[in-house]
């Protein structure tokens, strides 16, 4: 039979058994959401209440069939394993299970203010369990393996997520860090095209001419392509000396220089300009000056 979906308040939950009721209980082995009726429902042919959730949860299983042997005076208060020492003062019943971090549920219950004083007598238990009930309790011990394996898996996949969101949140901050250095560094930088066996060339597209030799970084330019802007550069911010630096680039270097300035007039056309372009140069000059006239010789009257 179908059960009806019950109305809920905003803040409710439907029982995880039966999904149709109000689930206002919780298993204290599973921490499920039940309705009253899965939690408990009283169908024991003991008398003894017992749950329908026990079904589906090994753990409350094996809860209800201790309690069917041994009652609900048979159990610890503190574990719900088999009691078999008694409080003298309380009337409560502990077992004496221990085990590491645990003293024992009497000694742990009974620690501190009035409780120490209290003494416990020995009760008896079944000194052999059935067999049903062993074999709950495996499966309540495999249960708990799985549960801490799955546990073990959850946290391992979840500081693995955590690890690769922070490396790949590093990588995009590593990322954005040299575009920004790249995008600088490319502001900065001025043109310059280094040619095979480290000669300078002209920073021009498609121009491969060699640049001049100036002892200024980022000044790479052949005779063809020297600006203005670039003999300001040169010449320190100086009009006049940038002129005289461009005539000179234009005149192909112009004469050698008998005393050597400082400054740009201490690049002598030796330095500035390639030894095939002074050759020719000087070669072309040669050429158009006219040969020397032979003045021609006075006659001298000779007297005798």
């Amino acid at each position: 039979m179908e059960l009806l979906a019950q109305p809920l308040e905003p803040g409710e939950v439907y029982c995880e058994q039966c999904h149709a009721r109000r689930g206002d209980e919780r298993c204290e082995f599973c921490a499920q959401a039940l309705c009253a009726v899965c939690h408990w429902t009283s169908s024991s042919s003991s008398g003894v209440r017992s749950s329908r959730h026990a079904l589906v949860c090994v753990e409350t299983a094996l809860a209800e069939k201790r309690r069917e042997l041994l009652g609900d005076r048979g159990l610890c208060v503190e574990c719900g394993k088999a009691a078999d020492r008694e409080c003298a003062t309380c009337g409560d019943r502990y077992c004496s299970v221990r085990w590491m971090g645990n003293p024992g549920c009497f000694e742990r219950f009974h620690s501190k203010g009035k409780r120490s004083d209290h003494t416990f007598t020995m009760v008896e238990v079944p000194t052999e369990m059935p067999q049903e009930i062993l074999a709950l309790e495996e499966q309540v011990r495999a249960k708990r393996r799985r549960d801490a394996e799955m546990a073990e898996q959850e946290a391992k996949r979840m500081a693995a997520a955590l690890l690769e969101e922070e490396g790949a949140t590093a990588k995009r901050k590593a990322a954005k860090t040299r575009q920004k250095k790249t995008k600088k560094s490319k502001s900065k930088k001025r043109l310059t095209v280094d040619a095979p066996e480290g000669k300078k060339m002209c920073a021009v597209p498609q121009c491969r001419h060699r640049a001049l030799v100036l002892g200024v970084p980022g000044v790479s330019f052949c005779p063809e392509h020297f600006t203005l802007q670039h003999a300001l550069e040169v010449a320190g911010k100086d009009p006049q000396e940038a002129a005289k630096l461009l005539a000179l680039v234009e005149n192909g270097g112009g004469r050698v220089l008998k005393s050597q300035k400082s400054g740009w007039q201490g690049l002598l056309p030796s330095r500035l300009f390639s030894r095939d372009y002074r050759k020719a140069t000087d070669t072309s000059q040669k050429v158009k000056e006219p040969p020397p006239s032979i003045p021609a010789e006075s006659s001298v009257t000779s007297t005798t």
